[in-house]
């Protein structure tokens, strides 16, 4: 959280009484749900060891997505479909 803070004028505080907010707990793996929901989840379990990977679920709560995942991607990408078996 403090490299996000330190590198944006995003803030993270302690949930008050705002109706929307993010949870953070330690369940089973490591994950983000709730992608444009009102009160996302993160959960840093077992595969959160690293710090990137920390930083990857937080910057996904507040909207980063994949790279793969943008409406413009086609525009980057090619797919080269002889390569591909199937």
């Amino acid at each position: 959280m403090d490299e996000i803070e330190s590198h944006s004028c995003i803030r993270f505080e302690p949930k008050r009484r705002q109706p929307c907010f993010l949870t953070i707990t330690k369940d089973n793996g490591c994950w983000f749900e709730g992608f444009g929901d009102c009160r996302p989840r993160i959960s840093f379990g077992m595969g959160c060891e690293k710090y990137g990977t920390i930083l990857h679920e937080l910057l996904h709560a507040i909207g980063f997505e994949h790279e793969h995942n943008r409406p413009d991607r086609s525009d980057y990408i090619i797919i080269n479909w002889r390569n591909i078996e199937g």
